[in-house]
């Protein structure tokens, strides 16, 4: 498993002038199912189009397989895409839309018909195979998507937000059929999403993609826990990121700072536990761990957790804390803790 069987190697991509891609390296497993996360405009959904042979890249290549497809067509790549708007013919039945690829081809005979009916029995839309989309809800064209993708037999199957346009409940579950579907076949699959809880659940390993780069890979975990980078750290907002350099030697209960100084330290928001008082009246309920004084500036109740913003000598930090808590009131003075096993050194 550690070779790879997609890569991405040192992409540029530039449109209208601007660059998209800069030296993207990208490196994925043989049966990997690979998340790329980003905000907006960040590229994910470029490279994953570069990995189509939708766009071609201003430099770089491309390898599938151990193969450079960089000057290939899509029809040569072995590639299955599924779009985010799932790009369905309307005129079409489910069965004709996932034979489509394959009368593209100029399949003939009885094999491209069991294949088909292979894919959509593997998706659970064996019974609907007469019908014609409109007909069908959007979690059934998602895996008509899916059906259509893999009925190409692709080495690659790549996810471009396939699951944005379904509502909440819909999209849990398609998300978990298309899960299965993937480790069943074993297909190294490539998933572009916005959405951090969506990569976490279906990735083994997760791409933080920032500004047309690769700013950090790793497991979910490690991506969470864990940030390489300061720009990695504060990609979601429930992540704090202090300066050391403002925290003063009282700040630190039981821990030594590393004798390289880390320029920040980093915490989850959903990590750290508030209490009312000064850090001179109030007790502390950690061993070891960061431990400030702040002001409460804002809470809000969102159900599930409280979100609590509070201002301290190193800057303002975000606190989560579950929703049946008691919170300090706004403008009081409170004590801010995170135990050490919870904290990460970045830069």
């Amino acid at each position: 498993m550690g070779e790879s069987w997609v890569e991405l190697k040192q992409i540029q991509f530039r449109r209208d002038g601007r660059p998209i891609l800069r030296d993207l390296d990208l490196q994925v497993r043989p049966g990997e199912f690979l998340g790329i996360v980003g905000p907006s405009g960040c590229g994910k959904t470029t490279a994953l189009r570069i990995l189509a042979g939708i766009e071609t890249p201003s430099a770089g290549a491309v390898v599938i397989g151990g193969q450079d497809v960089t000057g290939f067509p899509p029809e040569h790549r072995s590639v299955g895409v599924v779009f985010q708007n799932y790009a369905l013919f309307p005129h079409l039945n489910v069965f004709e839309n996932v034979a489509f690829g394959g009368r593209m081809r100029k399949e003939k005979g009885a094999g491209l018909g069991e294949r088909v009916r292979e894919m959509l029995k593997l998706v659970r839309m064996e019974e609907q195979a007469e019908r014609f989309v409109f007909e069908l809800s959007g979690g059934q064209q998602q895996r008509v998507a899916v059906a259509r993708a893999l009925a190409q037999r692709p080495q690659v199957l790549l996810l471009d937000e396939p699951f944005s346009n379904l509502d909440e409940r819909l999209r849990d579950e398609t998300r978990e059929q298309v899960r299965e579907i993937v480790q069943t076949l074993g297909v190294t699959t490539i998933l572009v999403t916005h959405d951090r809880e969506e990569a976490f659940s279906l990735c083994g390993r997760v791409a933080v993609m920032l500004e047309g780069q690769v700013e950090q890979i790793g497991t979910p975990q490690e991506i969470y826990f864990s940030p390489a980078t300061a720009n990695a750290a504060t990609f979601w907002q429930d992540g704090n990121l202090l300066p050391v350099g403002k925290l003063g030697a009282q700040a630190w209960k039981g821990i030594q700072v590393p004798l390289s100084q880390p320029e920040y330290v980093f915490f989850r928001a959903n990590a750290a536990a508030v209490q009312s008082g000064s850090e001179a009246t109030g007790s502390s309920r950690i061993d070891a761990g960061l431990r400030i004084s702040g002001t409460l500036l804002a809470t809000r109740f969102g159900g599930a957790l409280w979100w609590c913003r509070v201002e301290t000598c190193a800057g303002p930090v975000t606190v989560s804390l579950p929703g049946n808590t008691a919170v300090p009131a706004v403008a009081a003075p409170c004590v801010i803790e995170v135990p050490q096993s919870r904290l990460a050194w970045v830069g």
